[in-house]
C-alpha cells in the first residue's frame, strides 16, 4: 500500500509510477483524513509506504498527523518506508516522520529523497526553468532506485546533519503563514480549478467565487499554483511568482485521488 499527499501533483506522480512498477495500490491520505479513518486493514506481507512533499523544511501536518494516528489492521512488523520529494534542502524530514512513526508504534526503516520542482511560491526565491525541466527529466530514473530498494526492503535510516532549527522552529513559522488572508482580486473568472486541486476540501465555490476553510487548508498552495488568471494569492506573498503544477496532473483531486 502507498500512502500519499500531494498539492501540486509531485507526490502522486511518485506514487502511481511507484505502483506500477510495484503492483501495488495507491489511497490518498487526504481522503482518509476528510473521512475521519484512520483504520486500514493490511496483509500480513503487505509493504506500506509514505509519499509526500517537503514543506518548508519539513513533511506536511497532515502527514505527520496522520501517521501518529493511523492504525493498520493485520499490521505484524510490516516494512515500512518514506519517500519525500522536495526542491531544496529537507533538513530533519526524515527524523520526523521516524519520530511520529515510532509515537504509533510503527518502525518505518526506509527513508528516500525524489528532486522535484517546489510549489512553495511565497518565497521570493525559485528553481529557474531549466532546473525544473532537469528535476523532471530524471525523476524517472531515480523512482526505479527506489523501486529496487523497495523490493529489498531496504532499512537506511541515517541520522541527518542538518539545522534543528530549520525543521522544527521555521516550518512551525512558515506554516503559520496559511493564517494570512488568501485574497481572490476582480480577475477571477469562477473556474472552480482552485476547489477541484484542493485535497483537502478546505476550498467551496460560493457565488462563483472560492472561500477557504482555514483548519481545513494544508497549505500546500496548490490552489494558487492551479489559478489560471492568477486571481488567487496569500497577501502579497505569492503575487507574480512562478508557478507550478506537475505537467502530468490533471488538477482533480476530489473524488479521483483514492484508487
Amino acid at each position: 500500500m502507498i500512502l500519499y499527499f500531494s498539492g501540486t501533483g509531485n507526490s502522486l506522480y511518485i506514487a502511481k509510477k511507484m505502483a506500477e512498477k510495484l503492483n501495488d495500490r495507491i489511497v490518498s491520505i487526504a481522503d482518509l483524513v476528510n473521512k475521519g479513518q484512520h483504520k486500514i486493514s493490511v496483509k500480513a506481507d503487505e509493504s506500506i509506504g509514505f509519499v509526500y512533499p517537503v514543506i518548508a523544511c519539513a513533511p506536511p501536518d497532515i502527514v505527520t498527523n496522520f501517521v501518529k494516528k493511523v492504525v493498520f489492521d493485520g499490521y505484524d512488523n510490516n516494512y515500512l518506508y518514506s519517500v519525500y520529494n522536495c526542491a531544496g534542502s529537507p533538513e530533519y524530514t526524515s527524523r520526523i516522520m521516524k519520530e511520529a512513526g515510532e509515537k504509533a508504534g510503527l518502525k518505518i526503516c526506509g527513508f528516500f529523497d525524489v528532486l522535484m520542482p517546489g510549489n512553495y511560491i511565497t518565497q521570493k526565491r525559485h528553481l529557474p526553468p531549466e532546473k525544473v525541466q532537469e528535476y523532471l527529466d530524471h525523476c524517472d530514473e531515480r523512482i526505479a532506485q527506489i523501486v529496487s530498494d523497495v523490493e529489498k526492503q531496504v532499512c537506511n535510516y541515517k541520522k541527518e546533519k542538518h539545522s534543528f532549527l530549520l525543521s522544527y522552529g521555521l516550518h512551525k513559522l512558515a506554516v503559520l503563514e496559511k493564517t494570512e488572508k488568501f485574497i481572490v482580486d476582480d480577475t477571477c473568472v469562477g473556474c472552480g480549478k482552485c476547489a477541484d486541486i484542493c485535497s483537502t476540501q478546505a476550498i467551496t465555490m460560493q457565488g462563483k467565487k472560492p472561500v477557504r476553510e482555514e483548519k481545513r487548508c494544508a497549505f500546500c498552495l496548490g490552489c494558487v499554483n492551479v489559478c489560471p488568471t492568477r486571481a488567487l494569492n496569500v497577501g502579497n506573498k505569492t503575487q507574480g511568482n512562478p508557478q507550478y503544477i506537475n505537467p502530468y496532473y490533471d488538477g482533480k483531486a476530489r473524488g479521483v485521488c483514492q484508487l
